[in-house]
């Protein structure tokens, strides 16, 4: 799991009372005043004393489960590679260089590795599943300006200060954290279950959203799913060439 902010706070917590066997926490970031209107884990005391993923863990230890967590306090460029021998990814930062990294990361790898990947606006929440290399991508929808933005300088989408301000103005953060948690979680868990990526990616199964997007407008009160669909021009080289090989072998 890459992030341990709104998005991960909750789907750690799932995933601990489903009793996964370990979870690989990976945030370089220490807790702020923002994150206490939607962080369980979090507490006063932690607030510019503890990195997040060292609170995390911390409460995870109180709860009446056997998952253990292995913390790594540093951005995910910086994880030993060890991190990437999971089953699964659960992608939950705003911070798309990581996202970048992370992708980039999962196209070298000779097993395809599933990524869940989360985001959250003011209302709504979006949630992917994606095999790098079988599916589309995490770059694919990038256009290609953006992505040397995001390559040429750290641009990171940091909330902390809107946070802060809607405490009070918009309680609903909380729950489209929630929501947005337990839609990761569930993907994740249903990524854990054995399955065949090529199966999957056919879309033959009625649960996995291997391939697709997952939208929540609870502003609109709108449910959407839709494929995300390779881009022959994506902005990541190895993706290009990988969807070459497929199309020749």
């Amino acid at each position: 799991m890459i992030g341990a902010g709104a998005l991960g706070n909750e789907v750690v917590k799932v995933l601990a009372l489903l009793n996964v066997g370990k979870l690989f926490l990976c945030d370089q970031d220490v807790v702020s005043i923002s994150n206490l209107n939607r962080c369980v884990f979090f507490r006063k005391s932690d607030v510019g004393r503890r990195a997040k993923v060292e609170a995390v863990a911390k409460r995870v230890a109180e709860l009446p489960t056997s998952t253990e967590i292995a913390v790594f306090a540093r951005p995910i460029q910086e994880a030993p590679r060890a991190v990437w021998d999971v089953d699964v990814v659960a992608l939950c930062v705003d911070n798309d260089l990581a996202r970048y990294f992370v992708n980039a990361t999962l196209l070298s790898l000779p097993k395809p590795l599933p990524v869940v990947n989360g985001a959250m606006g003011r209302g709504f929440v979006e949630v992917s599943v994606l095999v790098p290399g079988v599916t589309a991508c995490l770059c694919c929808l990038w256009e290609e300006e953006y992505a040397k933005e995001i390559i040429g300088r750290d641009v990171a989408g940091k909330c902390d200060e809107f946070f802060t301000q809607q405490v009070e103005a918009a309680p609903s953060l909380a729950t489209l954290t929630t929501v947005a948690g337990g839609m990761i979680a569930d993907q994740v868990v249903k990524a854990i279950l054995p399955f065949d990526t090529a199966q999957e990616v056919t879309h033959n199964s009625s649960t996995s959203a291997v391939g697709r997007m997952l939208r929540l407008d609870l502003d609109r009160l709108e449910f959407t799913c839709g494929q995300v669909l390779i881009n022959p021009k994506c902005v990541d080289a190895v993706c290009r060439r990988k969807q070459r090989r497929q199309q020749s072998g």
